[in-house]
């Protein structure tokens, strides 16, 4: 995107290394950070990033030379660092008041991969701002005290709540099965598995964090 778009935008477009199984598509103003070899992933898409991040040791050299000989920012990391490289992207984002984070990739390897990405949405450091991990089935997102989930033009897909603490006060409203002022602990498979029948469907906690599935979206 242009220089002067992409200091404005609020918008930020994540690639992230590992599968990307659903071609991104990123917002027309959005300001694209790649997460180490995610940059690869962004030229396989024939997506220009405007920063890498990571320590640079799945990054394709060819990926690399391609992001210096194009004057594309590259944050380096040491190898030793207590981050993953998705992380790390994510706080340059917020670092540089992304508003919305849309992420694309991190699909694929190991169950503690996927988890770890799963997780590492619901972080404090962005609280603040909205992340969603777009994936092959649909979309992850993160509902918070304040911070309600809402999904539009979704009727018949399925919609569930994963509690990642003691959840208290959640309302869900626009599915087969509502919720109102509900306590789901943590552990609990109430919320899996719901199906959205409303054009709109919306989630809202009171106390703690949720992971919200939106699947088919």
């Amino acid at each position: 995107m242009p220089a002067e778009e992409a200091v404005e935008s609020t918008i930020v477009t994540v690639i992230a290394g590992g599968e990307v199984l659903v071609p991104p598509n990123p917002h027309p103003l959005a300001f694209v950070i790649a997460a180490d070899s995610g940059y690869d992933n962004a030229l396989a898409h024939g997506i220009e990033a405007d920063l890498l991040v990571g320590d640079m040791d799945s990054v394709s050299p060819e990926g690399l030379l391609h992001a210096e000989a194009r004057g594309i920012p590259v944050v380096r990391h040491s190898i030793d660092k207590d981050e993953t490289d998705l992380e790390l992207a994510l706080a340059a984002a917020v670092d540089r008041g992304a508003t919305r984070i849309d992420i694309h990739g991190g699909e694929g390897g190991t169950i503690a991969h996927l988890l770890g990405v799963a997780m590492g949405l619901t972080s404090p450091r962005w609280a603040d701002t909205q992340v969603t991990w777009h994936t092959a089935t649909g979309r992850v997102c993160v509902a918070r005290p304040g911070h309600p989930v809402t999904v539009s033009r979704a009727a018949g897909r399925t919609l569930s709540v994963i509690p990642v603490d003691d959840l208290r006060g959640v309302d869900v409203t626009g599915t087969r099965w509502q919720l109102e002022h509900e306590d789901l602990p943590a552990g609990s498979t109430r919320g899996v598995s719901n199906e959205i029948t409303d054009d709109t469907a919306t989630v809202s906690i009171r106390d703690g964090i949720g992971l919200v599935i939106i699947e088919g979206a």
